[in-house]
């Protein structure tokens, strides 16, 4: 809330700063200043673009991911692969969805942001292998089934190449279904 003009200032009727009544021109928008203006005009506020910038509560998320990424990387070694296969796509997500929201998100919704994207990469790593564990189910009854006949090694190599493009195809689908976009209006 605003203090009252003192008797020796005057508001800007177009801006609303204060400013000694002997100025000629407003010190910050550089109108033209009038007593009779003044005192007549209300003070009106104009509505800023206010688009969402990177906060530092985000920043602090990051490193605070980061940290506790490298501590369990310390810990135990053989957790960079997961890491870096869940963590990272899973802040890319959250990321995307935070800008998918627009507007200002508390750093509980950028949290709960993380924790579902988090659960989403894990469901579509899942998704990708049982993709993978059915492909490679299909190449060993194949296999079974040829009892060893001529070209069962092409075919195996033929059916494990698919199997590995299915899954993938599988999983990138999933990602792009589940990506956040904005809202249409």
């Amino acid at each position: 809330m605003s203090e009252p003009v003192s008797a020796h200032e005057l508001s800007c009727p177009y801006c609303g700063a204060r400013n000694e009544r002997s100025e000629a021109r407003c010190w910050l928008c550089r109108q033209p200043l009038s007593v009779e203006a003044a005192e007549n005009q209300p003070i009106l506020a104009e509505a800023v673009d206010a688009r969402p910038q990177f906060a530092l509560s985000s920043l602090l998320l990051v490193m605070t991911l980061i940290c506790i990424s490298l501590g369990l990387v310390a810990a135990a070694p053989g957790l960079i692969v997961p890491l870096v296969i869940i963590v990272i796509p899973a802040l890319i997500r959250s990321v995307a969805a935070s800008r998918a929201a627009g507007g200002q998100i508390s750093v509980g919704g950028r949290i709960a942001n993380f924790v579902v994207s988090l659960g989403i990469v894990v469901a579509i790593w899942m998704a990708g292998l049982v993709a993978l564990f059915a492909a490679f189910m299909l190449i060993c009854f194949g296999a079974i089934s040829s009892q060893g006949g001529r070209g069962t090694e092409q075919a195996i190599v033929v059916f494990a190449v698919v199997g590995l493009i299915g899954a993938g195809v599988t999983m990138i689908w999933l990602y792009y279904v589940t990506w956040p976009r904005r809202k249409r209006r």
